[in-house]
């Protein structure tokens, strides 16, 4: 599954601006690209520092979104999803260790 393979990366924002705007995050990436990040999305973006691995963010999920939650396999995959869509994005970057330097 792409999430055993994911779960130990820790992402980092690449992003060169952003800003709240009503309900959603607004993120630029380097090629000026505009993307707009609703709730849940934007609760992961905030998390991707470099401090904590994707299994760490999985469980921040679990923590603020149980009562709406589906399942812990519906997380999961929500989850891996808003990773990859962050990285085709390119408005993140995985890392192999914690507060990696580039």
């Amino acid at each position: 599954m792409v999430y055993e393979m994911l779960s130990a990366y820790y992402p980092v924002q690449t992003c060169i601006k952003k800003r709240k705007n009503g309900d959603f995050l607004i993120v630029m990436n380097d090629k000026e690209d505009i993307f707009y990040l609703n709730d849940v999305a934007h609760f992961v973006y905030e998390q991707c520092t470099g401090g904590m691995s994707i299994s760490d963010i999985r469980q921040l999920i679990f923590q603020e979104y149980e009562h709406e939650s589906s399942g812990e396999g519906s997380i999961t995959e929500d989850l891996v999803n808003i990773i990859r869509d962050f990285q085709w994005q390119n408005i993140i970057e995985l890392r192999r260790t914690r507060n990696e330097k580039v």
